[in-house]
């Protein structure tokens, strides 16, 4: 899957720190998509060097975006490091990010995985975050980050099924 950044969903075409204002790569309607569209950190070449341990193998992804690539300040030396626990069957991405710059990091991934015949009874999933992103009315903006309820929240492993069931029940959606 693609990592997703320097920020990941939509932002409007600029940020702000502290006293200053950082133009963003931005479409014709001033949206800047996962940190620059087709310049962002999913379209670069980053480096890999494989790992293994008696318990866990895996690759870690390295790359430097330089100081206002996409308009981002800082330079910014990212990991991601994709892990396998196979006796435990765990499959794990941490992201580890160094700037020299104060700057605006979130990053994410977008793998799109095929689950097989059993559906998502067997499949579980951990997310260490307590917080949930609020959107605009009407809009893919990123309006404020608020502390998550109970429902949305899955900083234990939980199984997806039963979650989404009920995340579904309780909303709009249909």
């Amino acid at each position: 899957g693609k990592t997703l950044g320097r920020v990941a969903g939509r932002t409007s075409g600029e940020i702000s720190i502290g006293e200053k204002t950082f133009k963003l790569k931005a479409d014709e309607d001033g949206i800047t998509l996962h940190g620059g569209e087709k310049d962002s950190l999913s379209f670069k070449d980053f480096t890999g060097k494989t790992f293994a341990s008696p318990d866990e193998k895996g690759v870690i992804f390295s790359y430097l975006s330089p100081d206002l690539e996409n308009g981002y300040p800082g330079n910014l030396l990212l990991e991601v490091i994709y892990s396998l626990k196979e006796k435990e069957n765990i499959f794990n991405i941490h992201y580890h990010a160094k700037s020299d710059k104060d700057t605006v990091l979130n990053i994410s991934n977008h793998i799109y995985w095929s689950i097989d015949d059993g559906g998502l009874d067997n499949v579980s999933l951990f997310v260490d975050s307590s917080k949930i992103g609020k959107f605009y009315d009407n809009s893919l903006l990123l309006k404020d980050v608020e502390e998550t309820d109970d429902l949305h929240l899955f900083k234990t492993l939980s199984p997806l099924k039963n979650k989404l069931d009920k995340i579904v029940s309780s909303s709009d959606i249909k």
